[in-house]
């Protein structure tokens, strides 16, 4: 799967125009599930294909992660706060937000095979690309919507002395359309595969340990460490519980 030395970048904006010079103005760009999408990245190749009617874009993905909103002014005094604590920080998808408000231009197309139950009813755009699929069949049907870019957010670290990139949150399916994507390559498909790193990622070993060679593109910059999106808390195990009870029997409560 590994191929030449990556190119590095410090900004999203240079790995863009070296993605275009590289497959092309028809571009379908694969993203993985949920937190592993590269948003810097990702907004930067959006906003390009917006000013540049000739881009051909298609997003391939799936849980496009955003941050809870407000209908009035009630809601927004109780939710404002704690999205800005739990949220904050947090880089919103531009073309969410293009979607939310029907404005996704027509050179661009995003097809999700995952959605929260409910969050696209009325929008037509999300409703009518939408990929009726299961995570079992994710890299197959990612793989035949003609991907030839795909990016994704991981971490870094230098281990023995080598250094190597964790996939983090999303190695699986991942790797195996690197894999197939570098065949085409070899085959004579031109096709780019970016990683851009955030050492707010957790570097996860296993499977999810790949050299630099894995991609064509890394960019690296701290500009792009930004906060990730919160996880919900979850329900209190009967050990946390226990755990709780025994540590106020030793508190003096006044």
């Amino acid at each position: 799967m590994t191929g030449k030395a990556p190119i590095q970048y410090r900004t999203v904006e240079d790995c863009v125009d070296d993605v275009i010079e590289r497959v092309g103005k028809k571009i379908v760009l694969g993203l993985p599930l949920g937190l592993g999408k590269p948003n810097p990245f990702v907004n930067a190749i959006y906003r390009r294909a917006k000013e540049d009617p000739d881009i051909d874009l298609t997003i391939s993905t799936a849980l496009s992660l955003e941050k809870p909103s407000w209908s009035n002014d009630l809601e927004r005094r109780f939710m404002e706060p704690f999205v800005e604590r739990v949220f904050g920080g947090y880089i919103d998808l531009d073309y969410m937000l293009d979607l939310r408000k029907g404005k996704v231009p027509p050179n661009i197309t995003i097809r999700e095979f995952y959605t929260k139950a409910g969050s696209t009813i009325g929008l037509r755009h999300a409703q009518q690309n939408y990929i009726s699929s299961n995570y079992t069949h994710a890299c197959r049907d990612i793989f035949d919507s003609g991907v030839n870019v795909v990016a994704q957010m991981v971490c870094k670290d230098t281990i023995d002395g080598r250094t190597l990139f964790s996939l983090s949150c999303k190695p699986d399916v991942s790797l195996d359309i690197a894999k197939l994507m570098r065949e085409q390559e070899r085959a004579g498909a031109k096709i780019a595969i970016i990683a851009q790193t955030n050492q707010n990622l957790p570097f996860m070993f296993g499977d999810a340990v790949v050299e630099p060679e894995t991609f064509t593109g890394i960019i690296e910059n701290p500009l792009y460490d930004y906060r990730l999106f919160g996880t919900p808390k979850m329900s209190i195990t009967t050990q946390d519980y226990m755990i709780g009870i025994h540590t106020s029997a030793l508190i003096k409560d006044d």
